[in-house]
């Protein structure tokens, strides 16, 4: 029977600190009453809340089909279908180390560029690298005149597939590097989970890299 009336007596004195607080439609938390924290049991609602809303805006810009989701900071890759999750690999992302060119004061920062993207094109097979100039600068050579001098073969795997500005997710040499930031920006995948990406990646597929 005490509990019972204590219960009652927890019950009215969180209707009068919602009526206080204008707050009749909100949540509390019994338990963190029972503490005499009245404090605690209002951000705790207010944390449900707030990560209900993230929640309800998640889904609202989930895409519905397929779509590749690209994380930076555990170098994973997942491609998606809905909110399900048909495959997850290592890759290798972006390593944010900085070069600079001391002839001609450029610099060049080398980082997976975040946000929703897309896939801009048909994937290219057997891709051949055309090497910007940093990547001279980088072994410290000079950057060539002949743009024939710039074309490597084989260094980019099977296939490479455009997401916009000059990067690519594409396949890579350095196996032993997957899972780790190794990159100059591009994403790089082991040649089965790329094969398998091709597949279904199409122009206009969603890229959400985080």
């Amino acid at each position: 029977m005490r509990r019972v009336l204590l219960a009652i007596g927890l019950a009215v004195l969180a209707a009068a600190v919602l009526t206080a607080c204008g707050k009749r439609e909100a949540e509390v938390d019994v338990e963190a009453l029972t503490t005499g924290n009245i404090a605690l049991a209002q951000d705790v609602n207010q944390m449900r809340a707030a990560r209900r809303k993230v929640a309800a805006e998640l889904n609202r810009l989930r895409p519905s089909g397929t779509y590749l989701v690209v994380d930076t900071f555990r170098n994973r890759v997942r491609l998606m279908k809905g909110d399900t999750v048909v495959l997850e690999d290592v890759c290798s992302t972006g390593t944010n180390n900085s070069l600079a060119d001391t002839a001609s004061g450029r610099e060049w920062t080398f980082r997976t560029p975040r946000g929703r993207r897309a896939v801009q094109g048909s994937a290219m097979e057997d891709p051949v690298w055309m090497r910007p100039d940093w990547a001279f600068i980088e072994e410290g050579e000079a950057p060539p005149d002949n743009p024939r001098e710039r074309a490597e073969a084989g260094v980019l795997g099977k296939y490479a597939i455009p997401i916009g500005d000059g990067y690519f997710i594409h396949g890579t040499l350095y196996t032993r590097l997957l899972g780790y930031p190794a990159t100059h920006g591009c994403v790089r995948l082991g040649d089965e989970t790329l094969a398998r990406i091709v597949k279904v990646a199409r122009p206009g597929t969603p890229v959400i890299i985080y």
